[in-house]
Formats: C-alpha cells, structure tokens, sequence
C-alpha cells in the first residue's frame, strides 16, 4: 500500500514563489523605511514612529500638537479638512463635518451604534451600500461615503504628517482596534488603511498596545518567580474596555532575561463611553438655554450649527469638570444672537450621569473571572482613556479593587507608542528587545462542517493549538474551532473523512452571527483522477483543512489538502521465453539443490 497526496497545482505554488521574489525585492528596497504606530481612537488619534538610527518619538501635526481629532468633512468651499480643521466647523457646517468614523466600520443603517448618532443628536443621514449592504454617510444629495473612505480620509492625514516627520515616504503601521470589533470590522479597518495608501503589518488590541509599552519600559521591575498583575481600566470616548494581563520575565540561556506579558482576560461595553457623559452636559447646556430664553424659536436643539456649538463646548465642561467642582460657562451666539451663561458643577454632571457609573463594575469583575483570580491578586490598576479623569469613574475602580487607582503611564502617548513598538518588532527594518506577547482574541469560533448535502459525516479533530472543544462525531453541528480567550496568532488543524467536495460555515459562538464560508474543491476529483483498474483506494479520503487566526484577529483558511490511502496491484507472472541453455542451467540447478537437501536429511 501507498499514499498518495494531492494539494494545491504545482502552476499555483511557482506564481506564489514568483510573488514572494517581487515582495523580497520591494523589501530590500525599504530597508530603512520608518514605521508608524496608530492609535486610532473614537475622537483623537495619536501617531508614533521610529526610525532606523534614531529613537522613537511621537509625530507632532501641523499645530505641533500630539493628537489630533478623528474629525473629516469639508469646509464652505467644499474642500476636504481634516482633524482639529474640520471638528472646529461643528458650530458652522455640522452636517459636512463627521466625527466618530471608526463606529460606522463593518455597520449597517440598522446597527444600534449607527443609530445612536441620531439619538445623540448629530446631524448626519446614512444610506445603505447597493453594493456591500453597510452603512454609507450621505454628506450631499450627490456625495455619499463609505466608512472605509471616512476613515481613510484621518488615515491619509496621519499618513501626511508622519511622512513629514520622517522625510520619506511611510508605509508600513500597525493600528489599534477595540477588542471587540469582530471579522467586519477588523477588515474594513485593513481596507481603510489601504485606500489610505497604508500598508498594515498588524491589527493590535488597544489595551494590548497600552499593556506592551508599561511592560517594555518596566521590564527590570518584574520577576520570574510571581507574574505582576496589572488591569489595565480605558474608558474611552466611545467604548469600554478593560484588559488583566501578568507581567513577568524568563531567564533563558547565559542568563538572558526577556520579558513577557499575557493578556488572561478581556472584557467590554462598546457602547459606553466618554461621549455619553458630553451628551450629558450637553443636555445641561440646552436645557439651560430653553430656560433662559423660553421664546426663542426654533428650540435650539432643532438647529444643527447651535447644537455644534454646544457640543464642542459640552466636551470641554467635561474634562474641566473632571478636575474642579464647578466650571462657568460663557459662550457667545449661540442660538439667534443669544448669549448662553451659567455655572455648571461636577454634582449636575454626575447626577445626569448616575445610570452610566454601575456599568463599569461587570467588565471588571469578567477579567477576575476569566484569570481566574480574586481581587486581591492584582497589583495595579492603570487608568488609560480619556474618559477615566472623570472622578467617579475613577473611584469605580478604586472602590472595587480597594486600592488606588494608577496613572503611570501617559494615557495619550503610550497607546501610540507601544503600536510603534509593535511595528518595529514585526519590520525587517528593525531588531527590537525581545520581549514575548501572548494577547487574546476575546470571540470563541465555531465551525459547522459538511453542509454541502454529503452523506457521509465521519469527522474528528486534532488541535495544533492548546485547545481542543468537540468531538467532531456529528454532521452538520457548530463545534468549537476557537474558544473565547484563545491566544493569537494561532492555528488549528481539523481532519475528517470524505469522499466528495465540502463547504465550511465560521460563525461567533456566542451569537451565532456567521462570519465566512468556505468550498473546498478537488476532493472528489482526486479521487477519480488516482483510481483505476490497478489502484483502488482504502478507505475514505482524509480531508486535512488548517484554519488561521492571524496577528490582526483576522480568520483564514491558511491550508488544506486531501490523503489517499491506495492499495495497487501489480501483474508479475507474465509468461517469459527461455533459450535451451537457459533450460538446461535451470534443471541442473534444481537437481543439485534437491541432491543436497537429501544428502542432508
């Protein structure tokens, strides 16, 4: 018996070769390239980079600031304007200027957090993509824009002002992404980043990006013997997340010591953030003025330019209020040449807010639970996001782990900074300290297997992984390719009998919301192609298909191949001629042989 095995064609294999020489040379090429890190928040994003030769720095914009607004729109003229350009036309063209872009990613007109713009008040229409079914910004009757575009209209300024920092041209990033975004999401990032003219190296988890530059820069201060546990707390402007990552190092040959962290547990509200609380004052801030000018018609919440206004006003009473008890507010026509003053205290804030402050508690008692750990086990608790200067969301934290909250990290820079980080590790332009991540990729997977009508469903699976859910026995069952929590990037291997072609259904295991599909094809032919009057198979076909979950949390089918066991069948005793001296060797051979076997006995 043999095995056979069929993959790919071989034409296919010499193409890919032939790639992989062109990408080589292109990288030769860049080899002193700088990279770029991104910290692509809701409202602000922040840009690291480095450089071969020199250190790494934050990338300052045109107002020499260290971040800038995720806002892009157009001005009067119709010209595009970006960042701190286009959020400062709220108060005059708030229906051509967007904000929060990364929401709409991966979303339709339907989505709760597509609704919640209207809700909140903001001036904009979306429409359905006749193409892709997501949501589209309508900025004109004659303009309208994907989410991919809007965010690539903030990628391609970020792009700018790191260029203009580094003097060259710039390429290569990696971007942070909420842990929560899922398959959509995370590709129409990728898809951003590309029309920006970006090449992404990796996605990276927001908190991991955080967490990978407290460890770099505090690598003396942890132990091999007893991880340091640090929860890492980010209230943001449009979402809430909380990561428990353990720090600790490893002494490996001629006592060289790496540290590492592991992310052992992530948690989320995305729809709890910052903004809520500026919607809160903001509410403040137009009742105020209903108050004080009952006769004003229309009601100022009606006109688009006075509400700009008060928004961008809202947002400021915010983070002075996180810092006094009371803030006065002045600001000039606001509404029908009306002025609106008053005093606004952080007790009216809070009070509006009540409702917001027990969300914060279930998030952090998930990451204990998913550790596996009490509150007493963690060490630290760091405060990222801008949200979390507010001071009851700050004492949340306090009172539930019963310590002090931290701020030893800079909640601006080191998101950004440690992307930066994370590109130089992946680059080939740069050899970083080695220091180990292990993050986790928060969404269990599942799989569902011949769906395609075959009759025959003899599956079992083999993990090349650390984990290993179902038995695989059943047809047509969800079963577990990836749990919740799974460290990535990784991949998993899964073997079943099969005799015909199979297509593969990916969906979340906790929604059961699909993801992909995939047909594998050829196994039926090959088959058919290796059987013959000689050769006949044993058994069934072995169908080995190898899933990928890549840096970005992105899923793939990395490989797949089929096995034959064949049995062949060769004829030997074909009649043959033989010459009479042939003959004549033979019968004396015989005759000797059986002279001595009885000479023997």
């Amino acid at each position: 018996a043999s095995t056979l095995r069929s993959e790919a064609p071989r034409t296919r294999r010499l193409s890919h070769m032939s790639l992989r020489l062109v990408a080589l040379a292109a990288l030769l090429s860049q080899a002193a390239a700088a990279v770029i890190g991104i910290d692509f928040g809701a409202r602000f994003v922040k840009v690291g980079i480095i450089q071969p030769g020199k250190g790494i720095d934050l990338v300052l914009n045109e107002a020499s600031k260290r971040k800038s607004s995720t806002a892009a729109g157009f001005n009067s003229a119709d010209e595009r304007v970006y960042a701190d350009e286009s959020f400062n036309l709220l108060g005059k063209l708030p229906q051509k200027q967007f904000v929060y872009s990364k929401i709409m990613l991966g979303k339709n007109v339907s989505h709760p957090d597509i609704l919640s713009f209207g809700e909140l008040g903001y001036p904009y229409e979306f429409v359905t993509d006749p193409v892709t079914g997501a949501a589209m910004i309508q900025f004109s009757e004659d303009i309208s824009y994907r989410a991919e575009e809007a965010v690539a209209f903030v990628l391609s300024y970020v792009k700018q002002i790191a260029e203009k920092e580094a003097g060259s041209s710039v390429k290569d990033c990696v971007i942070t992404v909420p842990s929560f975004f899922k398959e959509t999401e995370r590709m129409a990032m990728h898809n951003a980043a590309s029309i920006a003219g970006l090449n992404v190296l990796s996605l990276m988890h927001e908190n991991s990006a955080f967490a990978f530059k407290y460890g770099f820069d505090k690598e003396s201060e942890f132990s091999p013997d007893e991880p340091t546990n640090v929860v890492f707390y980010n209230l943001g402007a449009s979402a809430y997340q909380v990561s428990l990552v353990s720090f600790s190092t490893v002494v490996g040959k001629k006592n060289k010591t790496t540290g590492s962290m592991a992310v052992r547990g992530v948690a989320s509200d995305s729809s709890l953030g910052g903004r809520l609380f500026d919607q809160a004052v903001l509410d403040i801030l137009a009742q105020e003025f209903t108050k004080q000018y009952p006769s004003v018609s229309p009601l100022i919440t009606k006109s688009a330019r006075a509400m700009g206004k008060l928004r961008k006003e809202a947002e400021r009473v915010k983070e002075v209020l996180s810092a006094n008890k009371e803030f006065k507010v002045a600001i000039e026509a606001v509404h029908d040449d009306r002025d609106l003053r008053l005093v606004i205290s952080r007790a009216d804030m809070e009070a509006r807010c009540e409702g917001l402050f027990p969300r914060l508690l279930p998030a952090l008692q998930s990451v204990l639970d998913q550790a596996n750990m009490t509150k007493e086990d963690v060490h630290k608790i760091e405060l990222i996001g801008g949200a979390t200067r507010v001071a009851r969301v700050k004492e949340a934290a306090k009172d539930f782990f019963g310590k002090p909250t931290s701020a030893s990290i800079n909640a601006d820079e080191a998101g950004a900074l440690g992307a930066t980080l994370y590109a130089a590790k992946l680059s080939t332009s740069f050899r970083l300290r080695d220091f180990n991540i292990v993050d986790a990729f928060p969404h269990a997977i599942n799989v569902k297997l011949g769906v395609d009508g075959d009759k025959e469903a003899e599956a079992d699976k083999e993990d090349k992984g650390d984990e290993e859910e179902g038995d695989g026995k059943k047809k047509s069952k969800d079963k577990v390719l990836f749990k919740a929590n799974t460290k990535f990037p990784h991949k998993k291997l899964i073997t079943m009998s099969r005799t015909e072609d199979l297509q593969i259904l990916l969906s979340y295991g906790a929604t059961g919301a699909p993801i992909s599909s995939f047909n594998v094809s050829g196994v039926g032919a090959a088959l058919k192609r290796l059987t013959n009057e000689k050769r006949t198979p044993i058994g069934k076909p072995k169908v080995s298909v190898t899933f990928g979950l890549s840096p970005s949390g992105l899923l793939h089918v990395a490989k797949s191949e089929v096995a034959l066991e064949m049995q062949e069948r060769y004829d030997d005793y074909d009649e043959v001629p033989l010459t009479e001296e042939e003959v004549a060797e033979a019968i004396a051979n015989e005759t000797a042989a059986a002279a001595a076997a009885a000479e023997a006995a």
